[in-house]
């Protein structure tokens, strides 16, 4: 995104790439298990993905707790819009407060 006024750092890129990746990963892996459960018969492919599909069910806690620091930076960012909608500074924002003692 060559003329930006921020440029992104290479992490910020590649964390945003990775985000996507995953959505499209876990979709894909929504729909081929829709399709499965509709249109699966009992040939040994349909047996296999049924068995890999299992594991997943089994396993799924692992990948939300591996998926959290991928999506930190996307809830942050609503979160900070979110406090911004109510009046509040974002988290970590120095705000200014009047000095009580000094009367001019």
């Amino acid at each position: 995104m060559a003329g930006t006024e921020q440029d992104e750092s290479g992490l910020d890129w590649w964390l945003k790439q990775a985000e996507v990746v995953t959505v499209l990963l876990i979709a894909v892996s929504v729909l081929f298990g829709l399709g499965l459960l509709f249109f699966g018969g009992q040939s040994p492919a349909n047996t296999r993905a049924g068995k890999i599909i299992a594991l997943i069910d089994e396993h799924w806690r692992g990948a939300l707790i591996l998926s959290v620091p991928l999506f930190y930076r996307t809830l942050s960012a609503a979160a900070s819009r979110i406090n911004l909608s109510f009046g509040q500074p974002p988290p970590g924002e120095v705000t200014k407060q009047p000095n009580p003692e000094r009367s001019e």
